[in-house]
């Protein structure tokens, strides 16, 4: 429900993927039955795109392998202060809140497998702090579009789906949008690549590939199923219909693997 992505895919989609990980979700509940097969293509390619945009010309050492591990760790301990901080804008007198933050706490692994598996198809750092000059990506220019191309998402979805969707959709917009907002306030004085004075090296063609690469090996559609039964539970009613269809698809394809080893 939340839909993914900081200073690179790495760094970016840690960030963005957290960030909008209840659009991502919520989004791909819906997606995966009118548009499924082009979903993991379209989020690799705008992410890749995204990428691109927010790059101004300039040029910056690419972080050695401790550095960029410890920003990471730093990025991820701002987004979930970050998360938890703006989980108040979820405003139902029939959800109970903490159960539905809990949904989303207990997929945290998705995030962590997600940059593992870029960490391990690309080399996103160099072995020491000599490492080459690499394009400057902007981190507050990839949150704007960023967020913008989401909002174009949903819009498209419910143009095409109907306004069923729109108070799940919108709540989880603002969720994102807060968080957001907490990350770059937290960082008015420079995140921790700026301090270090280097960023992760990220190429976009390289990129979308291993992003595409890694989204489906997280089994993206498995965990929107098993995140909408928790949500159901924690008293998100609607979800209900689409949970059951998740169930059908997934299912299906289960059985699709087995006869078709």
């Amino acid at each position: 429900m939340s839909f993914g992505s900081i200073k690179g895919i790495l760094h970016f989609h840690l960030t963005n993927f957290k960030k909008e990980m209840l659009v991502f979700f919520l989004l791909s509940f819906f997606i995966v039955f009118s548009n499924a097969a082009k979903f993991v293509d379209q989020i690799s390619r705008q992410s890749s795109q995204l990428l691109v945009e927010s790059q101004n010309g300039k040029m910056i050492r690419q972080c050695s392998c401790v550095e960029q591990n410890e920003c990471v760790i730093d990025l991820k301990n701002q987004m979930s202060a970050c998360f938890d901080n703006c989980f108040h804008k979820v405003k139902d007198a029939g959800i109970n809140v903490e159960s539905l933050k809990g949904c989303f706490h207990q997929k945290q692994y998705i995030v962590d497998d997600l940059v593992t598996c870029i960490q391990s198809t690309m080399k996103t750092c160099a072995n020491s702090q000599d490492g080459k000059q690499i394009p400057y990506t902007d981190i507050n220019i990839f949150f704007t579009k960023g967020e913008k191309k989401l909002h174009q998402q949903a819009e498209m979805f419910l143009a095409t789906m109907g306004d069923s969707g729109r108070a799940l959709i919108d709540q989880a917009l603002d969720v994102g949008a807060c968080i957001k907002d907490c990350v770059i306030q937290k960082n008015t004085g420079g995140y921790c690549f700026d301090h270090k004075r280097c960023q992760p090296l990220i190429e976009a063609k390289q990129a979308s590939k291993s992003l595409k690469k890694c989204i489906k090996s997280i089994g993206w559609k498995n965990e929107a199923s098993d995140l909408c039964e928790c949500m159901v539970k924690a008293g998100v009613s609607e979800m209900g219909q689409y949970c059951s269809m998740l169930k059908t698809i997934t299912g299906s394809e289960r059985r699709g693997h087995r006869k078709n080893p």
